[in-house]
């Protein structure tokens, strides 16, 4: 009899031993999947401004397709990135000094169309020198993916400031 107590008094500890092991491998499981869904979201997000003329030179060729000239004095640049489980948007924003000739070769280097004025409201993450939303009294220029709603965008001269602007979304 007592051999048989024995396999009884340890049958609920095995029982009991395994319920702990399934239950630590399903919450190491869940946590797991917890922490691969943050990296992913964190790691597939990115934010920047150009802070060296450098930088802001190498933005205005990335958005444009050209070099700036010396005569653009000032270009001030941001973009926010971020990537989600399943879409995720792009945005773009860059001011600079105007200049007719570098307003022209913007215009059709990337086939921009004048009057294109397409309702662009900025995230929340825009960059805090960012003060228009809106194109204003300005004439714009659009330019639009061929699916017309996952790439827009938009360029005018703020008379007003002297600035050319240039805001665009992309949208997965």
């Amino acid at each position: 009899m007592q051999s048989k107590r024995l396999v009884l008094d340890s049958a609920p500890a095995t029982i009991i031993g395994m319920n702990v092991r399934k239950q630590f491998a399903w919450y190491s499981i869940w946590m797991l999947t917890c922490l691969t869904t943050c990296w992913l979201q964190t790691g597939c997000t990115k934010s920047g401004e150009a802070k060296t003329r450098a930088a802001q030179e190498e933005a205005f060729r990335g958005c444009f397709g050209f070099a700036p000239p010396a005569s653009v004095t000032e270009i001030k640049y941001a973009d926010y990135y971020q990537r989600e489980v399943m879409d995720g948007a792009y945005e773009q924003w860059l001011i600079c000094t105007f200049q007719a000739d570098v307003f022209d070769q913007m215009v059709k280097k990337k086939g921009y169309q004048r009057g294109e004025s397409f309702t662009l409201t900025s995230s929340p993450n825009k960059p805090a020198w960012w003060t228009q939303d809106s194109v204003g009294g300005n004439i714009a220029y659009g330019l639009e993916g061929k699916d017309s709603t996952s790439y827009l965008a938009q360029l005018w001269h703020d008379e007003k400031t002297g600035l050319v602007h240039w805001h665009q979304v992309e949208t997965d």
